[in-house]
């Protein structure tokens, strides 16, 4: 824990450099109140087959962190925002011609249930 996971449709991929991009989302994230940076496990699931609906851009990539339940809204925010800032500057130019859709989630993972070795 913290878990993040980016989902990108195929035809964004090839335009990223995956490793700097998941280097700068762990460093945004180590950088929040009570993340512990050895903690933090980041990558990418390309995604094969999709749909978008009519007016969507042509692809898209969703960003998921996963923390453990019982953080403040406030650092939850925070997070949220530091990945978007992230994704939104190295997809600055898909995102300027509608080629990719950037959106993130923040989730709470049960820390009464959640184990780790």
């Amino acid at each position: 824990m913290p878990h993040i996971q980016i989902r990108a449709t195929r035809n964004i991929i090839p335009s990223l450099d995956v490793r700097a991009l998941l280097a700068n989302l762990v460093l945004e994230l180590s950088a929040c109140e009570s993340i512990e940076p050895a903690a933090i496990k980041c990558l990418l699931v390309p995604i094969d087959e999709w749909v978008m609906g009519e007016g969507a851009p042509e692809g898209f990539v969703h960003c998921e962190v996963s923390l453990l339940s019982g953080r403040s809204t406030e650092l939850r925010k925070q997070v949220s925002m530091r990945m978007f800032e992230v994704l939104g500057t190295r997809l600055a130019d898909q995102v300027s011609n509608r080629t990719v859709g950037v959106t993130v989630e923040i989730r709470e993972m049960d820390k009464e249930t959640y184990l780790k070795t």
